[in-house]
């Protein structure tokens, strides 16, 4: 036993088929359970790998002999896959609950690997706060601009209905005032007047014989009949 605890191939084999029977066989003895190393934890992984594509699929597991319930268990995207970092926590766990003794370096990695999980939990968990608070803070922005101009459209409403209002008044007082001063005749415009010519006065003719012109009768026309002073012709 104690030289396939000294080559590394052997222990890894060892390992894996403790690894795999580790929920089903009885414990070893304490003088045969080799240690636990993050390099037998690598070499084991890669066993489990058939197909050598950088994981264990649920396929491949089962065929190495475990148990569904196992592989879920460290299966934390729940991609039915198991990277080497899950497989590492699944090895420790399981070796250690059958009593194997975990090398420093393994548990050193295991416990980098769950601070690594931590922190990155808690980033998802930062940023997720951050991306509620954005669509929060965006979600109050368009609220507030939207408030905003509901009131400007309001206070335009709210000015052209008191500038109506005005202009009703006015035209209204304005109404008053030209009934109160006369109604609309005051307003009608006064019809142009056509000057008239002035009547032409005819001039009585003078005598050539120096005699006296007879009087100018009622109208303005010369005394006398149209003949004569005895009433002929001339």
């Amino acid at each position: 036993m104690m030289n396939s605890i000294r080559n590394p191939q052997i222990l890894a084999a060892a390992l894996a088929g403790a690894l795999l029977s580790a929920t089903q066989a009885p414990a070893a003895p304490a003088q045969d359970r080799p240690p636990a190393t993050l390099e037998l934890a690598q070499r084991t992984f890669k066993k489990l790998d058939a197909n050598q594509d950088g994981a264990i699929s649920l396929t491949e597991a089962r065929r190495g002999g475990l148990t569904v319930s196992s592989f879920n268990s460290q299966d934390a995207d729940a991609d039915q896959r198991l990277s080497e970092e899950e497989f590492t926590l699944l090895y420790r766990g399981l070796l250690s609950s059958r009593g194997y003794p975990i090398a420093t370096d393994l548990d050193r990695a295991v416990k980098d690997i769950q601070d690594g999980r931590k922190k990155a939990a808690e980033a998802q968990r930062v940023q997720e706060a951050r991306k509620k608070q954005a669509e929060l803070d965006a979600k109050r922005t368009q609220d507030a601009r939207q408030k905003q101009a509901q009131q400007s459209a309001e206070a335009r409403t709210a000015a052209a209905r008191k500038k109506q209002a005005d202009l009703d008044a006015q035209r209204a007082q304005d109404a008053r005032k030209k009934q109160a001063s006369g109604g609309d005749g005051t307003d009608r415009p006064k019809p142009t007047q056509v000057p008239t010519k002035p009547k032409k006065v005819k001039k009585a003719r003078k005598p050539t014989d120096g005699a006296t012109p007879p009087a100018a009768d009622s109208k303005g026309r010369p005394g006398g009949s149209p003949g004569g002073s005895d009433g002929t012709r001339p």
